[in-house]
């Protein structure tokens, strides 16, 4: 007997799987990489830019209204509250209103004193002119732009994460197989030989799955179902099919004349298999 009958083989990772594992772990992690982008860097900084916009505009009417020395806030959630409770606005209140709105925005954190005390308004006034001379006007964040950047971001990750865990536990399960005895190693430390069967069900063959029935004589496993993974392992199908073909020699048997008689009746009907497929070209 040959060493390679005798040798015990394990299963590997299908080449498949981990491509599109890969590929899916990735792209999780780059749209959650994007969403923590925007929310450090991106959107604050378009929502500052839109609250100084905002200021300028405020302070500009503030000083049309010649009310500039009083444009510093010092409750701003109050005043905020305060400007929409009234039932109307002046210019200046208005450009006030859309300012602190502009700061409360939900996730930027600067509806707070520290962002609307200003020691000289006037100063600030020609400040924000030099500084925003230029500048484009910047599109103000809606109150979901934040929040649902996080939403993404904990989406994202958290599915990178479950696959990456995912990928590890596949990855320590190992089946086993000594080609001279068909013997099938299973994670558990359980074995399988041919005439452990009482059946192998591929009723999900097409999805890559198969469960073999064991039959009441196993040691550990008698009476049991073992549902097998063969998109994820190789190659375990390979195996399988092996042990079916010993365990079951009458099916292949079957398959086989199940075969022949199709084709017999294709020849009787005057078709052949490349018929059928001009057929189908057709029909499509």
């Amino acid at each position: 007997m040959s060493t390679d009958q005798t040798a015990t083989a394990r299963t590997k990772l299908s080449r498949r799987w981990l491509i599109k594992m890969s590929l899916t772990t990735l792209a999780m992690l780059a749209f959650g990489g994007w969403a923590m982008f925007d929310l450090v860097h991106a959107y604050p900084k378009r929502g500052r830019d839109y609250a100084a916009a905002k200021q300028l505009e405020y302070l500009r009417a503030a000083d049309d209204a010649r009310s500039l020395f009083e444009a510093s806030v010092a409750e701003p959630g109050e005043a905020l509250e305060t400007l929409r409770a009234r039932p109307s606005l002046t210019e200046s209140e208005r450009a006030k209103l859309e300012w602190l709105e502009a700061l409360a925005v939900p996730g930027l954190g600067m509806l707070k004193a520290e962002y609307t005390v200003m020691a000289s308004p006037r100063e600030t006034l020609a400040s924000l002119e030099e500084r925003l001379a230029s500048a484009e006007q910047p599109k103000q964040l809606s109150a979901f732009d934040l929040p649902s950047q996080w939403l993404i971001l904990v989406v994202c990750w958290g599915v990178a994460l479950y696959l990456i865990v995912l990928w590890v536990r596949v990855a320590t399960k190992k089946y086993t197989w000594v080609s001279a005895e068909q013997k099938l190693g299973l994670p558990g430390g359980a074995t399988l030989l041919p005439t452990d069967l009482s059946d192998v069900d591929k009723r999900k063959w097409h999805k890559f799955y198969v469960t073999l029935e064991i039959n009441d004589t196993h040691p550990s496993l008698a009476g049991k179902a073992v549902a097998l993974d063969l998109y994820r392992y190789v190659p375990l199908e390979a195996w399988v099919l092996k042990m079916e073909q010993t365990a079951f020699p009458d099916r292949q048997a079957d398959e086989e004349a199940s075969d022949d008689d199709a084709s017999v009746e294709q020849a009787d009907a005057g078709e052949t298999p490349m018929d059928e497929h001009a057929d189908a070209d057709k029909a499509g």
